[in-house]
């Protein structure tokens, strides 16, 4: 149900791409909720007070959101149950989680790439995409205030392709990364 004082603050819509996973159809809104249906009589099994505008993936038994503050959280596909929350990267404006092997990577806003244990949600790894592009930048200088430039933010879900984590910045600078055990 749509709240606030103002049509903006009341605004509710589905942002995220639909997930479909065997019987159950899984959906969230940005100030809503996420809810996984019945694909065959559109039943509810179960809903979760939760909003994103970023996106959700999901593996055989659970189902991974950034929420719109950032946190990453793994359910359980079946009852919803929330299995763990990685609150470390609240406000840096999570792009959606992907599947990489054993881990889940998402992207933020200052360019970094971090990658989570699909089990427990700790952060395992985490790079900053294309930091060896950014010495050809023309706005390149020596010190460490230009070299991370917040302009070489990460707007797009990565993308895995045979075994590889794709991202790229918001000039199209592309970068691909492999872990162990992914």
């Amino acid at each position: 149900m749509p709240t606030g004082r103002t049509e903006l603050e009341r605004i509710i819509d589905i942002d995220v791409s639909l997930i479909v996973e065997g019987d159950l159809v899984y959906a969230v809104t940005y100030q809503g909720r996420l809810a996984a249906v019945q694909l065959e009589n559109g039943q509810i099994r179960w809903v979760q007070n939760m909003s994103s505008y970023a996106g959700m993936t999901a593996d055989a038994y659970r189902i991974y959101i950034t929420d719109a503050q950032s946190q990453v959280l793994a359910l359980n596909r079946m009852s919803g149950a929330i299995l763990w929350r990685q609150e470390k990267l609240l406000r840096r404006s999570l792009t959606g989680p992907v599947l990489q092997g054993n881990y889940l990577a998402v992207a933020d806003y200052d360019g970094y790439i971090h990658w989570l244990d699909r089990e427990d949600g700790h952060i395992v790894a985490r790079v900053r995409l294309n930091a060896v592009a950014y010495l050809f930048d023309e706005d390149w200088q020596q010190d460490d205030s230009s070299y991370y430039n917040h302009e070489k933010n990460i707007l797009a879900n990565p993308v895995v392709y045979k075994g590889m984590l794709i991202a790229n910045d918001r000039f199209g600078i592309m970068s691909a990364y492999t872990l162990p055990g992914s």
